[in-house]
């Protein structure tokens, strides 16, 4: 799903970061968005890890502009950030 979203992205004519742990399928994805006068950013990320996320980022800002739409497609962050509002919750409790 995530691809499928940064292709038709791209397709548009927007620049495009893909973030995944695995960094040979991220870069085939990546060559797979490239097109002519169209800019797409590989981050190999494990998006559990905070400096890895702020890295990508960085890195993201640093090389277009901010980014204007996020997509995140992964059900691990969603698992993350429930474990982290529970804990806070639980903790103010």
């Amino acid at each position: 799903m995530g691809l499928a979203t940064g292709r038709a992205f791209a397709q548009a004519g927007a620049s495009v970061t893909l973030a995944d742990v695995n960094a040979d399928a991220l870069n085939h994805a990546v060559d797979s968005l490239r097109v002519p006068a169209h800019q797409s950013l590989a981050v190999a990320c494990d998006v559990t890890d905070e400096a890895q996320v702020a890295e990508m980022v960085s890195r993201t800002v640093g090389t277009s502009c901010w980014p204007q739409i996020v997509v995140r497609c992964l059900s691990e962050i969603q698992r993350a950030l429930h474990e982290r509002l529970y804990r806070r919750d639980s903790a103010e409790s």
